[in-house]
């Protein structure tokens, strides 16, 4: 899903055939929350910078404005995308 990806250019950076594919290895117990969810796309722009595992008050802030958006879209919003 890296920009390095040969498909890049059909896909933009969003693979979502690798996104479905690693989403049917994962097992019911290893499901991300929404905040979880949230906090990986706040850290996405600098995962070198910004830290999922010590957040700073900024991303927590850009995870919870994401999480508010994925909520407002709602689950039905991802059935035109897949």
């Amino acid at each position: 899903m890296a920009a390095e990806d040969q498909k890049f250019p059909s896909h933009f950076g969003f693979d979502f055939d690798a996104m479905v594919d690693a989403l049917e290895d994962t097992e019911e117990g290893e499901r991300l929350t929404m905040y979880e969810a949230a906090l990986l796309a706040a850290v996405l722009p600098n995962p070198i910078r910004l830290k999922v595992a010590a957040p700073s008050l900024y991303v927590q802030g850009r995870a919870a404005r994401i999480e508010q958006q994925m909520q407002n879209l709602g689950p039905a919003y991802l059935k035109d995308v897949w």
